[in-house]
Protein backbone atom coordinates (compact mmCIF):
# COMPACT_ATOMS: atom_id res chain seq x y z
CA UNK A 1 0.00 0.00 0.00
CA UNK A 2 2.87 2.63 1.01
CA UNK A 3 4.30 1.56 -2.58
CA UNK A 4 1.32 2.50 -4.30
CA UNK A 5 0.94 5.38 -2.31
CA UNK A 6 4.66 7.02 -2.75
CA UNK A 7 3.89 5.85 -6.69
CA UNK A 8 0.45 8.21 -7.06
CA UNK A 9 2.46 10.96 -5.32
CA UNK A 10 5.54 10.76 -7.59
CA UNK A 11 3.16 10.60 -10.44
CA UNK A 12 1.51 13.90 -8.89
CA UNK A 13 4.48 15.57 -8.97
CA UNK A 14 5.61 14.54 -11.89
CA UNK A 15 2.31 16.07 -13.58
CA UNK A 16 2.56 18.88 -12.10
CA UNK A 17 5.87 19.74 -12.78
CA UNK A 18 5.14 18.75 -16.72
CA UNK A 19 2.14 21.22 -16.73
CA UNK A 20 4.24 23.65 -15.17
CA UNK A 21 7.08 23.67 -17.65
CA UNK A 22 4.74 23.40 -20.75
CA UNK A 23 2.91 26.66 -18.78
CA UNK A 24 3.62 30.24 -20.88
CA UNK A 25 2.95 33.56 -19.73
CA UNK A 26 3.37 36.65 -20.85
CA UNK A 27 6.62 37.65 -20.49
CA UNK A 28 7.60 33.57 -21.95
CA UNK A 29 5.50 34.86 -25.40
CA UNK A 30 6.80 38.17 -25.63
CA UNK A 31 10.57 36.91 -25.20
CA UNK A 32 9.30 33.72 -27.72
CA UNK A 33 7.70 36.34 -30.00
CA UNK A 34 10.90 38.66 -30.12
CA UNK A 35 13.03 35.80 -31.34
CA UNK A 36 10.61 34.39 -33.68
CA UNK A 37 9.98 38.55 -35.21
CA UNK A 38 13.49 39.25 -35.72
CA UNK A 39 12.55 42.22 -33.65
CA UNK A 40 13.97 43.87 -29.59
CA UNK A 41 12.15 41.86 -27.04
CA UNK A 42 10.68 45.51 -25.82
CA UNK A 43 9.23 46.54 -28.77
CA UNK A 44 7.35 42.96 -29.26
CA UNK A 45 6.06 43.27 -25.92
CA UNK A 46 4.66 46.94 -26.78
CA UNK A 47 3.17 45.37 -30.14
CA UNK A 48 1.55 42.52 -28.44
CA UNK A 49 -0.03 45.28 -25.48
CA UNK A 50 -1.23 47.19 -28.41
CA UNK A 51 -2.14 44.13 -30.07
CA UNK A 52 -4.87 43.13 -26.95
CA UNK A 53 -5.77 46.66 -26.68
CA UNK A 54 -7.29 46.51 -30.58
CA UNK A 55 -8.95 42.95 -29.74
CA UNK A 56 -10.43 45.16 -26.70
CA UNK A 57 -11.37 47.85 -28.51
CA UNK A 58 -13.11 45.98 -31.44
CA UNK A 59 -14.74 43.83 -29.14
CA UNK A 60 -16.36 46.61 -27.12
CA UNK A 61 -17.61 47.84 -30.40
CA UNK A 62 -19.51 44.76 -31.18
CA UNK A 63 -16.82 43.83 -33.62
CA UNK A 64 -15.85 40.11 -34.15
CA UNK A 65 -12.07 39.70 -35.00
CA UNK A 66 -10.44 37.23 -37.14
CA UNK A 67 -7.00 35.85 -37.17
CA UNK A 68 -6.34 33.98 -40.19
CA UNK A 69 -5.52 30.02 -39.27
CA UNK A 70 -6.09 30.74 -35.95
CA UNK A 71 -9.49 31.77 -34.99
CA UNK A 72 -11.82 34.59 -33.80
CA UNK A 73 -12.85 36.51 -30.72
CA UNK A 74 -16.30 38.33 -30.48
CA UNK A 75 -17.99 39.90 -26.98
CA UNK A 76 -20.44 37.39 -25.90
CA UNK A 77 -23.86 38.05 -25.24
CA UNK A 78 -24.82 37.71 -21.43
CA UNK A 79 -27.74 35.69 -20.20
CA UNK A 80 -28.58 34.45 -16.71
CA UNK A 81 -28.93 31.18 -15.71
CA UNK A 82 -29.99 29.37 -12.67
CA UNK A 83 -28.31 26.43 -10.88
CA UNK A 84 -27.04 25.04 -7.30
CA UNK A 85 -24.06 25.76 -5.60
CA UNK A 86 -22.11 22.30 -5.60
CA UNK A 87 -21.25 22.89 -2.46
CA UNK A 88 -24.08 24.05 -0.26
CA UNK A 89 -27.11 22.76 -2.59
CA UNK A 90 -28.89 26.38 -2.32
CA UNK A 91 -30.10 27.91 -5.33
CA UNK A 92 -27.91 30.83 -7.05
CA UNK A 93 -28.42 32.35 -10.20
CA UNK A 94 -25.05 33.65 -12.24
CA UNK A 95 -24.04 35.44 -15.42
CA UNK A 96 -23.22 33.21 -18.81
CA UNK A 97 -21.92 34.68 -22.23
CA UNK A 98 -23.75 33.39 -25.67
CA UNK A 99 -21.40 33.54 -28.56
CA UNK A 100 -22.72 36.31 -30.59
CA UNK A 101 -23.38 36.48 -34.80
CA UNK A 102 -23.28 38.59 -37.36
CA UNK A 103 -21.09 40.96 -36.21
CA UNK A 104 -19.18 43.14 -38.58
CA UNK A 105 -15.45 41.33 -38.79
CA UNK A 106 -12.51 43.10 -38.32
CA UNK A 107 -9.47 41.14 -39.54
CA UNK A 108 -5.13 41.18 -39.54
CA UNK A 109 -4.71 43.95 -42.41
CA UNK A 110 -7.17 46.31 -39.97
CA UNK A 111 -5.39 45.12 -37.08
CA UNK A 112 -1.74 45.54 -38.18
CA UNK A 113 -2.73 49.62 -39.73
CA UNK A 114 -3.93 50.62 -36.04
CA UNK A 115 -1.24 48.82 -34.53
CA UNK A 116 1.24 50.58 -36.69
CA UNK A 117 -0.69 54.23 -36.11
CA UNK A 118 -0.47 53.93 -31.83
CA UNK A 119 2.67 52.28 -31.49
CA UNK A 120 4.84 54.20 -34.59
CA UNK A 121 6.20 50.55 -35.52
CA UNK A 122 6.42 49.23 -38.75
CA UNK A 123 4.10 47.81 -40.46
CA UNK A 124 5.75 44.33 -41.69
CA UNK A 125 7.37 44.19 -38.09
CA UNK A 126 3.87 44.23 -36.90
CA UNK A 127 2.54 42.03 -39.25
CA UNK A 128 5.68 39.59 -37.89
CA UNK A 129 4.49 39.77 -34.52
CA UNK A 130 0.99 38.62 -35.26
CA UNK A 131 2.30 36.01 -37.23
CA UNK A 132 4.47 34.93 -34.13
CA UNK A 133 2.02 34.93 -31.57
CA UNK A 134 -0.16 32.85 -33.59
CA UNK A 135 2.62 30.45 -34.07
CA UNK A 136 3.84 30.62 -30.38
CA UNK A 137 0.59 29.94 -29.26
CA UNK A 138 -0.27 27.17 -31.26
CA UNK A 139 3.14 25.38 -30.56
CA UNK A 140 2.09 25.63 -26.97
CA UNK A 141 -0.73 23.90 -27.27
CA UNK A 142 0.48 21.10 -29.68
CA UNK A 143 2.71 20.32 -27.14
CA UNK A 144 -0.44 20.05 -24.27
CA UNK A 145 0.53 23.56 -22.77
CA UNK A 146 -1.11 26.37 -21.98
CA UNK A 147 -0.72 30.08 -22.34
CA UNK A 148 -1.67 32.54 -20.03
CA UNK A 149 -2.24 36.22 -20.77
CA UNK A 150 -2.59 38.84 -17.60
CA UNK A 151 -6.30 40.57 -18.45
CA UNK A 152 -6.49 38.87 -21.40
CA UNK A 153 -6.82 34.92 -20.52
CA UNK A 154 -5.81 31.56 -21.19
CA UNK A 155 -5.13 29.11 -24.24
CA UNK A 156 -5.59 25.75 -23.06
CA UNK A 157 -6.46 22.34 -24.68
CA UNK A 158 -9.86 20.13 -23.68
CA UNK A 159 -10.95 17.40 -24.63
CA UNK A 160 -14.29 16.64 -26.26
CA UNK A 161 -15.55 13.01 -25.72
CA UNK A 162 -17.04 10.47 -28.46
CA UNK A 163 -20.39 11.15 -29.62
CA UNK A 164 -23.12 10.82 -31.50
CA UNK A 165 -24.52 13.78 -34.58
CA UNK A 166 -27.46 14.21 -37.03
CA UNK A 167 -26.33 15.07 -40.19
CA UNK A 168 -27.54 18.54 -40.99
CA UNK A 169 -30.62 18.42 -43.49
CA UNK A 170 -30.51 14.45 -43.43
CA UNK A 171 -31.86 11.74 -40.54
CA UNK A 172 -28.79 9.95 -41.04
CA UNK A 173 -26.72 9.62 -37.46
CA UNK A 174 -22.99 9.38 -37.80
CA UNK A 175 -19.92 8.89 -34.67
CA UNK A 176 -17.63 11.44 -34.28
CA UNK A 177 -14.72 10.53 -32.67
CA UNK A 178 -12.88 11.98 -29.02
CA UNK A 179 -10.83 14.69 -29.94
CA UNK A 180 -8.17 17.37 -27.97
CA UNK A 181 -10.05 20.69 -28.58
CA UNK A 182 -8.02 24.61 -28.47
CA UNK A 183 -9.90 26.42 -25.85
CA UNK A 184 -10.02 29.93 -24.48
CA UNK A 185 -10.95 31.22 -20.70
CA UNK A 186 -11.24 34.54 -20.65
CA UNK A 187 -9.90 36.80 -17.87
CA UNK A 188 -11.77 38.07 -14.96
CA UNK A 189 -10.19 41.24 -14.84
CA UNK A 190 -9.90 42.32 -18.17
CA UNK A 191 -12.00 40.24 -20.65
CA UNK A 192 -15.49 39.31 -19.17
CA UNK A 193 -17.53 37.85 -21.68
CA UNK A 194 -14.76 37.49 -24.47
CA UNK A 195 -15.54 34.19 -26.68
CA UNK A 196 -13.04 32.34 -28.68
CA UNK A 197 -14.04 30.20 -32.03
CA UNK A 198 -10.78 28.10 -32.81
CA UNK A 199 -10.12 27.63 -36.65
CA UNK A 200 -9.75 24.33 -38.33
CA UNK A 201 -6.09 24.38 -38.51
CA UNK A 202 -6.01 25.48 -35.13
CA UNK A 203 -7.47 22.25 -34.09
CA UNK A 204 -5.66 20.36 -36.22
CA UNK A 205 -2.70 21.46 -35.18
CA UNK A 206 -4.01 20.12 -31.38
CA UNK A 207 -4.44 16.39 -32.69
Amino acid sequence: MRKGLLTALSGAVIASITCSALAMNQGELSTMVAQSADIPADDAGRILEAFEGAIRSHLAAGHRVELRGFGSFSKGIAGVKTGRDPRTGMPITYTVYRRATNLPEVGELQLEQEIAQTTGADRAAVGRVIDAYKGSVKSSLKKGGMVSLRGFGTYYVGRRSARSVRLPGSTQVVRVSAARVPKYRASHTGAVGYKFVPAGVLKDAVN
